[in-house]
C-alpha cells in the first residue's frame, strides 16, 4: 500500500478517496434546487409578492456572475482552499438567512444571503468536478462527471423529503419550522463540506512532484499535460507543434524518472489512431495531430471562438428554462388549484430525475461518442425543452404536472452535465477553470430574466386589483404566456446548438475516429 507520507506514491491511490469524498461535497452543493420545497411557507411568513419570491429563488444563481473569480481561484490555489472557502460561504449564507427571516430583513439583504449560498455551491462544484476529470481517463469523463453531479439532485430530493415528513408534521408554526430547517442546512453544509474537502487532491506545485504525478497518469492524460506544460500552444491549428528534439534531450537530462520520456510515445500510440499513415497528408507528426484534436485554449482564445458564443446562449436559455420551473413550482400548483401536498413531491421528482439524467446522459454520451458528438445532445435537449414548455402552457391537471416534472428534470440535469464536459472537449482541460467560469456566468442573468422578470411579471399582471392584497393568482393564464416565451427561446437554442454541432463535427471526428472531415474548413 502506498505511503501517505510520500505525495508521489499516494496521489493515485488517493484519487479514490477524492472520488468518494466528492459525493459528500456535491451533496452539500445541491441545496440550491431545494427552494421550491419551502418557498411557499417563506412567502406566507414574510408576506412576499410573487416578484419578491422569484427574486429570492433565483438569487442562488446570481452567484454565477462570480464564476470568473471562482475559476481563477481554482486555477491559482487548487481545489482544497477553494472548497474550504465555499463551505464557509454556504454555512454563513444559510445562517444569516435564518437570522434575516427572524429579524424581517429587507428582501435585498435576504437575497445577498442566498447569493452567498450560491457562491459556496458554485465553488464546491468547481473544486470537485475538474479535480475528478483530471484524475480519471479521458474516455470516462462523461461517466465520472455524471455520477458525481447526480448527487446535487439527490441532495435536493433527500432534504425535500426530510422537510415534508419530519419538519411539516412536527412544526405547526411556519416561522419556527423555517428557522430550525435553515439552521440544519447551515450546519450540514458547513461541516459536511469542510470534511469532504480534506480528501481533494491538490495539483503538485513543484516540477519534481508534477513529473512524478505525470508518470502515474493514464497515458492520454500524461501526453496532454506534458505537451502543453513544456511549450506554449499558440492558437494556430495547422502549424507544426511537435516538441523539438533539443527540448526532449533537455528534459531527459533533467528528469529523474526515465519513464516520463517514454510516456510521450506511449500516449500517442494509445490514443492516436493505428492508421495514422492515412492522416500523413494532414499532419506532419503524431504530436501535431494530438494538438489539433485536443486543443488547449487560453481564456482570451476561448472568448474569440465562435463555438463559445454558440454554446453560451444555448446554455443560458436551457438552464434558465429549467431553473424557472424549479423556482415557480409552488406558485404553479396553487394557481392551477391543485392540492398543495403535491409541491414537495414535485420538487423531489424533479430533483431525482435531474440527478439520474446526469448519470444516464454521461454514460450514453460516452458510449455514443464515436458516432454522436456531445453538441448534438444539446440540440436534442433544447428541442425537448421547447416541446415540454409548450405542453406546460396547456397543462391543468396533476398528472400533466408530474409528466412535465420528469421531462424538465431530465433536460435540466443533462444540460448542466454537458456544459463542463463541452468546455473540456472544445477548449481543453489546462484552462478549464477560467473557461468554464465564462460559460457559468451566463445563466445568472438568464435565470433572473426568465423567473424573476418574465414569469413573475406575467403572474402579477393577472392578479385582480381587488385581490392584490392576497398576492395570489388563480388560473391557467397566470404563467401561460411565460411558458410560450420560453418555448420559443428554447427553439432558438436548438438552432444555435445545431450550428455548434455542424462546426465541431470535424473536431469530434478527429478526437474519436481519427477521421478528417473538412479539416481545413
Amino acid at each position: 500500500m502506498p505511503s501517505f507520507h510520500n505525495k508521489r506514491q499516494c496521489f493515485w491511490f488517493n484519487r479514490w478517496f477524492t472520488y468518494a469524498a466528492s459525493y459528500i461535497n456535491l451533496f452539500t452543493g445541491g441545496t440550491t434546487y431545494l427552494w421550491g420545497t419551502y418557498s411557499d411557507d417563506l412567502k406566507k411568513v414574510l408576506g412576499l409578492t410573487q416578484s419578491q419570491t422569484s427574486l429570492l429563488g433565483v438569487s442562488f444563481y446570481f452567484a454565477q456572475a462570480g464564476s470568473f473569480i471562482i475559476g481563477l481561484s481554482f486555477d491559482t490555489f487548487g481545489p482544497r482552499p477553494l472548497g474550504w472557502a465555499s463551505a464557509i460561504l454556504m454555512f454563513m449564507g444559510y445562517f444569516l438567512f435564518r437570522q434575516g427571516v427572524l429579524g424581517r430583513w429587507p428582501v435585498y439583504l435576504l437575497s445577498a444571503c442566498l447569493i452567498m449560498v450560491g457562491l459556496g455551491s458554485s465553488g464546491i462544484y468547481t473544486a470537485t468536478v475538474p479535480t475528478n476529470i483530471n484524475n480519471f481517463h479521458i474516455k470516462h469523463k462523461g461517466k465520472v462527471v455524471g455520477s458525481l453531479v447526480a448527487m446535487t439532485g439527490f441532495s435536493a430530493a433527500a432534504l425535500s423529503a426530510i422537510y415534508k415528513y419530519i419538519f411539516i408534521p412536527n412544526y405547526d408554526d411556519l416561522e419556527t419550522r423555517l428557522q430550525v430547517f435553515f439552521l440544519l442546512l447551515a450546519l450540514l453544509l458547513g461541516l459536511g463540506g469542510s470534511f469532504g474537502v480534506i480528501f481533494l487532491n491538490m495539483e503538485p506545485k513543484d516540477e519534481d512532484l508534477r513529473r512524478s504525478r505525470l508518470s502515474r497518469m493514464p497515458a492520454i492524460e500524461r501526453m496532454s499535460r506534458l505537451s502543453y506544460h513544456e511549450y506554449d500552444n499558440r492558437s494556430s491549428r495547422r502549424g507544426s507543434l511537435s516538441l523539438p528534439n533539443s527540448r526532449r534531450q533537455s528534459i531527459a537530462a533533467e528528469e529523474s524518472n526515465p519513464l516520463l520520456i517514454n510516456s510521450i510515445e506511449e500516449a500517442l500510440d494509445e490514443w492516436v489512431p493505428a492508421n495514422f499513415g492515412s492522416l500523413a497528408n494532414e499532419f506532419t507528426s503524431k504530436e501535431e495531430y494530438f494538438n489539433v484534436a485536443f486543443p488547449q485554449y487560453k481564456w482570451y482564445e476561448t472568448l474569440k471562438s465562435i463555438n463559445f458564443w454558440l454554446l453560451l446562449p444555448s446554455s443560458v436559455i436551457c438552464t434558465a428554462a429549467g431553473a424557472m420551473i424549479i423556482a415557480i413550482i409552488p406558485q404553479l400548483v396553487v394557481s392551477l388549484g391543485l392540492d398543495k401536498s403535491n409541491i414537495p413531491i414535485l420538487v423531489s421528482l424533479i430533483a431525482v430525475v435531474n440527478a439520474s439524467s446526469r448519470l444516464i446522459t454521461g454514460i450514453v454520451s460516452d458510449l455514443l461518442a464515436k458516432n454522436v458528438s456531445r453538441p448534438f445532445f444539446f440540440v436534442f435537449f433544447s428541442a425537448l425543452f421547447a416541446c415540454t414548455h409548450t405542453f406546460l402552457s396547456f397543462s391543468t391537471t396533476t398528472w400533466e404536472l408530474y409528466l412535465v416534472a420528469i421531462f424538465i428534470g431530465f433536460c435540466y440535469g443533462s444540460v448542466v452535465l454537458l456544459g463542463p464536459v463541452l468546455i473540456n472537449e472544445l477548449f481543453g482541460a489546462k484552462y478549464w477553470g477560467i473557461n468554464y467560469a465564462f460559460l457559468n456566468m451566463g445563466p445568472a442573468g438568464g435565470n433572473y430574466l426568465f423567473a424573476s422578470v418574465i414569469a413573475s411579471s406575467i403572474y402579477q399582471s393577472h392578479i385582480p386589483p381587488e385581490q392584490d392584497d392576497q398576492k395570489v393568482c388563480h388560473g391557467q393564464r397566470c404563467f401561460k404566456a411565460a411558458f410560450v416565451i420560453t418555448s420559443i427561446c428554447c427553439a432558438a437554442s436548438m438552432v444555435l446548438s445545431l450550428l455548434l454541432w455542424y462546426r465541431t463535427r470535424s473536431l469530434y471526428a478527429l478526437k474519436y475516429r481519427g477521421a478528417v472531415v473538412n479539416l481545413k474548413k
